[in-house]
């Protein structure tokens, strides 16, 4: 017999998810406008709130792993700017952050995980 999880999670009033990514053990949403991203549990449980310095161009989940891509803070270039974020959820830290590297002239298109958990965009 197969396991279901869910829950309700209410948002104050005015903010909206942006941004949502699914691991095995947790649910992290972005919302606007406070700009933040929200963690919980599968059963709900907060486990986290983190405020981004700019909005998120997607969120990725593996097992434990967010991988979290983002404009780069200030105004608009040119060419796309991008940093990324790789968190463990479970131990509330970030294991890797940094710019994320594009050749000029391109855009992401895909962000997700390798076999064996390695980030890739």
């Amino acid at each position: 017999r197969m396991k279901t999880s869910s829950f309700e999670h209410t948002l104050p009033q005015g903010e909206r998810v942006e941004a949502l990514a699914i691991g095995r053990h947790f649910v992290a949403a972005y919302t606007l406008p406070l700009g933040v991203l929200r963690v919980h549990s599968l059963a709900g449980v907060p486990l986290g709130m983190l405020a981004l310095a700019a909005a998120p161009v997607c969120l990725v989940a593996f097992e434990d792993l967010l991988f979290c891509v983002t404009n780069t803070p200030g105004p608009p270039l040119a060419e796309p700017a991008l940093e990324y974020a790789v968190y463990g959820v479970t131990a509330r830290e970030r294991l890797a952050a940094g710019p994320l590297p594009l050749s000029p002239g391109s855009s992401l298109r895909w962000a997700g995980f390798g076999a064996e958990a390695m980030p890739l965009a």
